[in-house]
């Protein structure tokens, strides 16, 4: 295609048995990508690993312990952001290595099309569209691609994990501003929402997954845990009996689990 919203993946490894088995899976899909190398893993270290780290929001706002892979990969991130920025690209598409992705995901990358994800915003809006699986989204937040078979819906609850996702250049700016030193994994979603950094949206069906299924179930970091409130018991009811019975709707897995 040329006229591809551009598509990076992240890789780990500049070799090229390493790197065209990927490339020759993402293309048999219709994709063009381009391969950004991560921050080589050995270059954080026990010893230097407070120096890129803001220990007091991690802290606060993160609670887990950062280990020197959750820097590697949330500063490999970053790094995208920039060059995103530095290029003025309007947004773009990021995957992980082991990505694998739906034939019909090519249809939203491509930039003369109304359905490209990228004329879905502004360059000047700070969104993240989730390509990955997201458990449950709004019924009322939905809007329609054009003819095609996929939604845009706001996600609900824990999103992690991601395989892909799209940003906008506002969203990588966004992120690249209050994002470093770091104080969160690169997949802490919500906490970005929380933050107001960026607005999150989700794709479904998910036209992105993990070569591996066994990959996805892998844990996941999880947020400090709030200071107890009077009121969360009454949340808590409110969430299980209105809002994820009434206001939410579970999404359908693709690939489905076998």
């Amino acid at each position: 295609m040329s006229h591809q919203l551009p598509c990076f993946v992240l890789c780990s490894s500049d070799q090229a048995p390493h790197r065209e088995p990927i490339r020759a899976r993402l293309e048999a899909k219709g994709l063009r990508v381009t391969f950004f190398p991560m921050v080589e893993r050995d270059n954080i270290t026990d010893r230097n690993l407070g120096s890129y780290i803001n220990a007091h929001k991690n802290k606060s706002e993160y609670g887990d312990v950062l280990t020197p892979d959750n820097v590697t990969v949330a500063l490999s991130h970053l790094n995208v952001y920039r060059h995103i920025l530095n290029h003025h690209l309007p947004g773009a598409v990021i995957l992980e290595e082991d990505a694998d992705v739906a034939e019909t995901l090519v249809q939203l990358l491509d930039t003369k099309s109304a359905e490209c994800l990228e004329h879905m915003f502004g360059s000047y809006e700070p969104v993240v569209v989730q390509l990955t699986h997201v458990a449950q989204a709004y019924r009322s937040q939905r809007r329609d691609i054009g003819n095609t078979l996929f939604k845009m819906m706001r996600p609900y609850g824990t999103v992690r994990q991601s395989r892909g996702y799209f940003v906008t250049n506002a969203a990588c700016h966004n992120l690249v501003k209050t994002q470093y030193p770091v104080w969160t994994s690169a997949d802490h979603w919500e906490g970005f929402v929380e933050q107001d950094i960026f607005r999150l949206w989700a794709l479904t069906p998910n036209p992105v997954w993990a070569c591996d299924p066994a990959a996805e179930l892998a844990p996941a970091n999880q947020p400090v845990a709030r200071p107890a409130n009077l009121l969360d018991p009454v949340h808590r009811a409110w969430d299980k009996v209105v809002t994820e019975n009434i206001l939410v709707r579970r999404l359908p897995k693709h690939p489905p689990v076998r």
